[in-house]
């Protein structure tokens, strides 16, 4: 009888491109591009479809690929971790094989079903939600070292940790002193890590130094620029506006600062304004904006470094943890707070 096993042609087929294609999909080759992997990703899942188990066990060699799989990579503060990552491996003569995700969970679990397929030795992973069980699942079950880039699923893989709290302790501590109790929020989703890290930061913070935390200035839903401008303009223009907005985010930083620029709030006259993550864009905006910012150099060397020690047998057993302290870039954005309340312009 014939084998009903599907074939690299049968996913070739239901994935649209040739033969060559997947079968560089699955040998793991980088020089697929990311809408032609990702097709032929979602066709080995709807068929089930796994490399022949003979062929497989005849490869003894290591690939010298390690995978990273990222969100965005549009995303500066992701751009600069994965060129450092690049980078670091290189000189240990591994290649790195990038996989952008589109924040979509299904595909990291079609990255991870590739580590049983001998298509890399290692895997670099900062996710899109870290509270996702069946993603959790996955990692468990990789047959290969795994390295999470500031998440926490639960799990017991190495990690390089950003710590977000003591800066935001610090942004609240100086607000506080130049006046403020009005302060704002708009953070990531509490899906990640530093989500929840850098609300629970600001929340404590805030009770520690005696604020008032208003519920209607805190977000920590998303981390685009859209959600940014479309946040800061609902809490800018609301009945009790804050005299000073923290953005725990590049993009939301960017969204923020869109918003303003177009309601004609001056800063640091009429807002103090705290921004995250890309202290080179915000020192060119004007006036050049005080930020938090994690050295993500400094994270991409890490996690390479965590990678290679488990790959050259040199890690000690168990879960390391590397954290990497955040830092603060002061300049011209904040200011003691106008009287209140703010002088309105024309929207």
């Amino acid at each position: 009888m014939r084998s009903t096993k599907p074939t690299i042609k049968d996913v070739a087929r239901l994935a649209g491109v040739s033969p060559m294609t997947a079968s560089r999909v699955v040998n793991g080759s980088p020089n697929v591009r990311p809408e032609k992997r990702d097709a032929v990703l979602r066709a080995m899942r709807e068929l089930n479809y796994a490399p022949h188990a003979a062929a497989q066990s005849m490869r003894t060699q290591r690939t010298r690929r390690v995978g990273f799989m990222l969100p965005d990579i549009t995303n500066i503060t992701n751009a600069i971790v994965s060129l450092t990552v690049e980078r670091h491996l290189a000189r240990a003569r591994y290649h790195l094989m990038l996989f952008n995700t589109d924040f979509r969970t299904e595909i990291e679990r079609d990255v991870l079903a590739m580590a049983g397929h001998n298509m890399f030795d290692g895997l670099i992973a900062l996710l899109a939600d870290d509270t996702d069980r069946a993603v959790a699942a996955a990692l468990d079950a990789a047959p290969v070292p795994v390295v999470l880039i500031d998440r926490d699923c639960g799990t017991d893989h190495d990690a390089v940790y950003s710590d977000h709290r003591t800066a935001m302790r610090t942004i609240v501590q100086q607000l506080a002193h130049l006046g403020h109790r009005r302060i704002a929020l708009i953070a990531p989703s509490r899906a990640i890590r530093p989500g929840r890290e850098r609300l629970e930061g600001f929340l404590a913070a805030m009770a520690e130094f005696g604020l008032p935390v208003d519920e209607a200035l805190v977000r920590a839903d998303d981390q685009s620029i859209a959600f940014g401008r479309e946040v800061t303009r609902a809490m800018m223009t609301g009945p009790e506006p804050p005299t000073a907005l923290i953005a725990g985010a590049n993009q939301l930083t960017m969204g923020a600062y869109q918003a303003l620029r177009e309601l004609e709030i001056s800063i640091p006259d009429d807002l103090s304004f705290v921004g995250s993550d890309d202290p080179h864009t915000a020192s060119l905006l004007w006036p050049p904006v005080t930020v938090i910012y994690r050295n993500m150099e400094l994270v991409g060397r890490h996690a390479a470094d965590l990678m290679l020690q488990r790959l050259r047998g040199a890690a000690p057993p168990g879960q390391r943890i590397v954290t990497v302290p955040s830092e603060i870039a002061l300049r011209s954005s904040t200011a003691p707070p106008r009287g209140w309340p703010l002088r309105r312009r024309r929207v």
